[in-house]
Formats: structure tokens, C-alpha cells, sequence
């Protein structure tokens, strides 16, 4: 790993010095051989170069978060304390208009302050780090433009395509999906190509996705085969933006997508969906027992058919309030219908096999927030989330407070209600935790 992180950085850094040189190169031979001589284009020369040399830019940036967790029992008789500093950072050097080097790492640190034996010590559920120290590169990549026309990034990148904030079907590219949850996106991302072409109201995305090709260079033949072609293509019409994207991966079934975003009837309104013919979501299937308990994962060969919409509705004299509700559809979640059907599901959640809201068939979500709340630098809300599937909830009241010259900072209050060992209740049912957070941004 250390080995293609370090192949990405050089190859990444090579580019865009070759792209800066060329470019003043490029802008030396534009001048006539006998201008020299000329003094006001000498001066002109001066200044242009002078201009030349402002458009390099250093920006060095990132987001610092410190966090702490008191998880209680219903009947408040014991806790777990968690703390944790995790954040973001990144380095960008921008030549415009003609190229940009960025690299991202994250860095998390952990540790229990106080761990009552009683209860599980992490979760990957409840939006807990990891206890432990880690720190991993997210992306590392170049860019650059033929023209302003066709525009490049290569190396290691996070593909945003889609339009939802909670559930993300058309997300069928990165590695994880995107936690609404967190408040820092420390996602990695992949080794590849990334085009982009703007029409006026027209843009074509393609991403050659290199990530499998890496233990399979011996020939080109295996190198081709093992790339991975995801496209897009989005339109807007009036107040709305329709998109269809695609993924084409040997061994895997092909995959589908189509989002929209836009405003109507005075709501904001965001739907995604996407189909295979095949599953590509690992799934406990089966159980061996032998030397251990271990789980069988494999994929349904069945049709696999997930959807969501978001509609969000600011009203209020100052439009200070904000209400959002969301449903989502997994017909690659788990059923429960049988005692098996819930060995498999309970050994899924407590393995981590899968994804974080994609367990369960059926979603529902809402929120409701206001800014302004009481002064002008505190916002509230209060937001319900439910796996339908498993008829496991989440509660939360967030108090969220900006103070000008003081760290921003928020705390809130979350309830975890349904049956023991479902998606929302692995660390225990009808529990509690409490959070408080403040962060900063550079």
C-alpha cells in the first residue's frame, strides 16, 4: 500500500510540473525574437510575468474535531465515555488556470475514558471512531484542462456523483458510502482517471477506475480487463437536474443509476435510484462452524432494485425553518421472516459486514431544524431515523451554538429504541448517548 501511495504522489506531482513548465514555456515563445530589444515590451513582459507568477498558489487547510461520548443504559446504572480528536487535512497547489495538485489525509485518535465491562466498548453503528490511532491518505490527485474544455484528474479521488444527503444509491462507486452521521467525510478514495466535459447545459462524466488492475500488471491484456468504466451524463431542464450514471466491471453485474434534484411546489426535492441484475453488496449467506463460528459471504443473483427520495421545505418569516423527509427502499437488505433470516442479520451487524442504513429493506427519515433559535448564532434540531425492517429507531435533539471569537461547538441527546441487536440497538436497547463536539475549520 505504502508503495502505490508513494507511486500516485510522484507520478501526481510529475504531472502538474510538466503542466507549469510547459505553460511557461509555452508563454516565452510567444514573444516576437526581436521584442527584446523593445523596451515597452520589456516592461509589458515584466508585468505579464509578474501576473504569471501570482496565479501559483500554496492553501493549506483542513478541519480539527474534538468529540465526547457518554453511552447510558435505560436505567442509567452504568456508561461508557469515549473521546476522540479526529479531523482532516490537505495540501493544494493550484496553478490557474491551467492545473492543481491536491492531497487529503485524515487522522484519527482515540480512547475510553471509562469502560463499564457491561457494555460493548465501540460500534461502528453509533458513529463511534475506532479506538485507536490511524491516520490514512483520502485522496492524492491532478488536475489539469485541454482548453477549459476537457477537463482531467488523475490519481486517487473520491467520486461525488449523486444528489441525496442521507441514503445514496447512485454512490455505487467508492469504496464505503457516505455517513450522514459524521460531520467529516473521511472516505478514500480510488486510483483512477476522471473526465469531465461541460456543453452549456450538458456534462459527460467517465471515471476509469485502475483499483483492481494493481495486483494484475503482469500484461496489458490483464491490465485493460481489470479496469473498471463508470459514465454520467446530466442535463438540466428548467429547476431540475436529471442525471443517468452507469459502473462496468468484469465479474460484476452491470449497475444503473439516475438521480434528479430541483425545486418544486415550493419544496426542494431529491430522489436517486439504482438497478442490477445481480448484487454486488456482500451479504451473510451461510454459517460455518468449523474451526470457529464464521459467516459465508457471497451475492444474490437475483435483480437488485434500491431507491430514495428527499423533499425539504424551508418556511417561516425569516425561512428560518427547515423540514426534510426521506424514504429509502434496499431490495438487497435482509428479511426477517425466519429465525435463520435473524442469525444471519444479527451476524452481519456485529461483524460489519455491509453497510452502515443498507441492512434493513425499508427507511425512513426526518428532521426538523431552525436557525435563529433564540439568537442569531444558535441553531436546534430534532431529527428521527428508522430501519423499518428491524423496527430499530434513532431520536436525536441537536443544540448547535456559533458564537463570534468563540469556538463553535454542539451537543446533543440521542435515544435508541427497538428490540436488542438490530441496526440501532447492537450496543443495547433503549439506550442513550450523550455528545458534545466543537470543531475548527482552516
Amino acid at each position: 500500500m505504502k508503495t502505490k501511495v508513494m507511486h500516485l504522489f510522484l507520478i501526481c506531482l510529475f504531472l502538474f510540473l510538466i503542466i507549469v513548465n510547459s505553460q511557461n514555456i509555452l508563454l516565452a515563445q510567444e514573444s516576437d525574437e526581436d521584442s527584446i530589444f523593445d523596451e515597452s515590451q520589456f516592461d509589458q513582459t515584466i508585468d505579464e510575468s509578474s501576473k504569471n507568477a501570482a496565479k501559483m498558489q500554496i492553501l493549506l487547510g483542513g478541519t480539527l474535531q474534538f468529540s465526547s461520548y457518554w453511552m447510558v443504559p435505560e436505567q442509567f446504572d452504568q456508561y461508557t465515555n469515549f473521546l476522540a480528536f479526529n479531523g482532516i487535512v490537505f495540501l493544494s497547489l493550484l496553478y490557474e488556470p491551467y492545473a492543481k495538485f491536491f492531497v487529503s489525509e485524515s487522522f484519527s485518535h482515540s480512547m475510553v475514558a471509562f469502560s463499564d465491562p457491561a457494555i460493548p466498548a465501540s460500534s461502528p453503528f453509533l458513529s463511534l471512531t475506532e479506538l485507536n490511532n490511524s491516520f490514512n491518505l483520502l485522496e492524492i490527485f491532478f488536475d489539469f484542462s485541454f482548453k477549459n474544455a476537457v477537463f482531467f484528474r488523475i490519481g486517487k479521488q473520491v467520486i461525488h456523483w449523486g444528489a441525496a444527503n442521507i441514503w445514496t444509491p447512485v454512490d455505487f462507486i467508492n469504496f464505503a458510502k457516505y455517513n450522514p452521521f459524521s460531520d467529516i467525510d473521511s472516505r478514500e478514495g480510488k486510483p483512477g482517471i476522471r473526465i469531465h466535459i461541460p456543453i452549456k447545459q450538458f456534462n459527460f462524466f467517465a471515471f476509469f477506475d485502475f483499483n483492481n488492475t494493481f495486483p494484475n500488471t503482469d500484461t496489458i491484456s490483464n491490465y485493460l480487463d481489470a479496469t473498471s468504466l463508470a459514465l454520467r451524463a446530466d442535463y438540466t431542464i428548467g429547476d431540475f437536474e436529471l442525471a443517468l450514471s452507469s459502473y462496468f466491471s468484469k465479474g460484476q453485474a452491470s449497475i444503473f443509476g439516475f438521480d434528479l434534484s430541483g425545486y418544486l411546489l415550493g419544496f426542494d426535492i431529491v430522489a436517486e435510484a439504482s438497478f442490477s441484475l445481480e448484487g454486488y453488496t456482500p451479504k451473510v449467506t451461510d454459517i460455518v462452524f468449523v474451526p470457529a463460528v464464521t459467516p459465508v459471504v457471497s451475492y444474490t443473483e437475483d435483480p437488485v432494485f434500491s431507491t430514495t427520495i428527499e423533499l425539504t421545505k424551508t418556511f417561516g418569516e425569516n425561512k428560518d425553518y427547515s423540514l426534510m423527509v426521506a424514504f429509502f427502499y434496499n431490495s438487497d437488505g435482509y428479511q426477517l421472516s425466519t429465525s435463520e433470516d435473524e442469525t444471519y442479520y444479527q451476524l452481519a451487524l456485529s461483524s460489519g459486514i455491509g453497510s452502515q442504513l443498507y441492512y434493513g429493506q425499508y427507511y425512513i427519515f426526518t428532521r426538523l431544524s431552525k436557525d435563529n433559535f433564540l439568537t442569531n448564532f444558535m441553531s436546534i434540531s430534532f431529527m428521527f431515523m428508522m430501519n423499518i425492517t428491524d423496527e430499530s429507531y434513532r431520536l436525536t435533539l441537536t443544540h448547535s451554538l456559533s458564537i463570534p471569537s468563540v469556538l463553535p461547538f454542539s451537543y446533543s441527546i440521542s435515544f435508541f429504541g427497538g428490540e436488542d441487536l438490530r441496526e440501532f440497538t447492537l450496543t443495547g436497547a433503549n439506550s442513550w448517548i450523550f455528545t458534545l463536539s466543537t470543531s475548527i475549520s482552516f
